[in-house]
């Protein structure tokens, strides 16, 4: 507990209790004030912030919240190891959606329509999770769109935002008519180890 404010969280001064589920309202508020300055996104700490363990926890989840048994998630590949894994768990199916080198690895919509059989939700993760891949704002607009048009939630792994280098990082959540479809993950530790 370095720095200024972990020396006031000591054991000794009574800080031994666990925080709240949701994570402690100062920790929601400064991520809401992070989305704002980053993304321009607008989120209520005390209803729209949740804070988990990590970006797995938090789709695992989103999964078990949002799936009925036999619900379809559309998940572009390649793709981060546990999505398949947390989308049966949650008795969901996972449906794979392929990139391709020649587009880099930018899910088209087209495959999404190809593979999609009444999908529930859109897994996205953007930068990506094993190819480093970004998304155009374009191609970002395109996927919301075909997620609109299909009334699929979009889940947005977004949890390595900063590590873009040199290219512009595009959040889900920051598109026309995405907002409220959208559920944004992020986290620490890969920005901030």
């Amino acid at each position: 507990m370095a720095g200024p404010r972990g020396r006031d969280l000591l054991p000794e001064r009574g800080h031994t209790h666990y925080t709240p589920n949701l994570g402690t309202i100062e920790l929601r508020v400064e991520v809401a004030r992070y989305l704002h300055r980053r993304f321009g996104l607008e989120y209520d700490p005390e209803s729209e912030v949740l804070i988990t363990i990590g970006a797995s926890e938090a789709i695992d989840s989103v999964l078990r919240v949002i799936l009925e048994p036999g619900d379809g998630v559309l998940i572009p590949e390649p793709c981060f190891v546990a999505y398949q894994p947390c989308t049966v768990m949650a008795g969901g199916r996972a449906i794979p959606v392929p990139t391709r080198v020649e587009q880099q690895f930018q899910v088209q919509p087209e495959a999404l329509a190809a593979a999609d059989d009444g999908a529930r939700a859109l897994l996205i993760n953007y930068p990506n999770n094993p190819t480093g891949a970004t998304i155009s704002r374009e191609g970002m607009q395109r996927v919301v769109d075909y997620a609109v048009a299909h009334d699929q939630l979009v889940i947005s792994d977004e949890v390595y935002a900063e590590l873009t280098y040199g290219r512009e990082h595009v959040s889900a959540a920051a598109m026309p008519g995405a907002r409220d479809r959208t559920i944004l993950v992020s986290g620490f530790s890969k920005a901030w180890p």
